[in-house]
């Protein structure tokens, strides 16, 4: 993914900024170093943005001390996974 015009007030000086916290996203696809296509996810974003806005967890779900432990090392992590992104019952 590589994002744009990041929202202030969403950003953390701490690991790798979610996508949901920048107006413009987009997703890239490669295969062996190629780029083999893309995706404006910008729409899919603004609604993870607005559903965080509106409840400050999306799940609406009792975070426990565990969870948000977790949720800190998933911001530091480099990784991006696609399921995760798609599958709002995965979310921290």
């Amino acid at each position: 993914m590589i994002c744009q015009d990041s929202m202030a007030g969403l950003t953390v000086n701490s690991g790798f900024q979610r996508p949901w916290k920048f107006r413009k996203v987009l997703e890239l696809r490669f295969a062996s170093g190629i780029l083999t296509g893309s995706r404006n996810v910008s729409e899919e974003m603004e609604v993870i943005r607005n559903e965080y806005a509106a409840g400050g967890n999306p799940t609406g779900k009792y975070v426990s001390g565990l969870e948000i432990s977790a949720w800190v090392e998933a911001m530091r992590s480099l990784e991006y996974d696609p399921v995760t992104l798609s599958n709002k019952s995965k979310w921290p």
